[in-house]
């Protein structure tokens, strides 16, 4: 997350580098099921898939404010945490359905 942060600043670019966290996460989310019968491989896939997403969530919430300025970095912001709060009370009804 450091590295990435750190390279998205100095650069001035914020979607590649969340575009590539989250696309290295999913591919560790593949190797973690191709790997599944291997306890130590699949260990070594979900460590990776945990690192891309805490570095996805750094470099998500750093682009809204990269790319709207004023009231609208403000109310992407809020939406960004509604739509999140919502989910988390949503959720778990939708699982209880299924």
């Amino acid at each position: 997350m450091l590295l990435a942060g750190h390279s998205s600043d100095e650069r001035g670019e914020r979607r590649w580098h969340l575009a590539g966290a989250g696309l290295v996460g999913a591919l560790g989310l593949y190797l973690s099921v191709v790997y599944a019968p291997s306890v130590f491989f699949c260990m070594i896939a979900l460590t990776l898939v945990t690192m891309d997403v805490i570095t996805t969530i750094s470099q998500f919430w750093v682009l809204s404010p990269a790319i709207l300025s004023g009231v609208a970095a403000a109310a992407g912001l809020a939406l960004a945490n509604s739509v999140g709060s919502i989910s988390g009370v949503v959720s778990p009804w939708f699982i209880g359905i299924i």
